[in-house]
């Protein structure tokens, strides 16, 4: 993704909108895809590392759908643990954001500093 992402900016002038839009419109119809990217982007923005999470098929926990960090060892570390441990709707702060279907930035509620 990142290599996709690389090789769609503009050389010089295009700024982030439109080296975003560019990389939206590559992504085509691949769902999986634009995922990444839009996690990608995420990551680049807040820190290091972003994962999405997707309501599992019964409704009851979050599993993730994509897993993003820049060091290789700790995505697969965060894709073993996260895989293991799903995270029940409405428990902690993600199944509670999840359960009450709203966002949350956890550095604006002082969780994270």
């Amino acid at each position: 993704m990142e290599a996709l992402a690389a090789q769609s900016r503009p050389a010089a002038g295009g700024g982030p909108l439109s080296s975003l839009a560019d990389d939206l419109a590559a992504c085509g119809g691949d769902l999986s895809l634009l995922l990444q990217l839009i996690v990608e982007r995420a990551a680049s923005i807040v820190g290091e590392a972003a994962v999405l999470t997707v309501g599992s098929a019964d409704g009851a926990h979050l599993e993730p759908a994509v897993i993003y960090d820049r060091d290789p060892d700790m995505k697969g570390f965060m894709e073993q643990f996260l895989g293991s441990h799903p995270t029940r709707i409405g428990e902690g702060i993600a199944g509670q954001v999840a359960a009450e279907r709203r966002a949350a930035v956890l550095h604006a509620a002082g969780l994270v500093p």
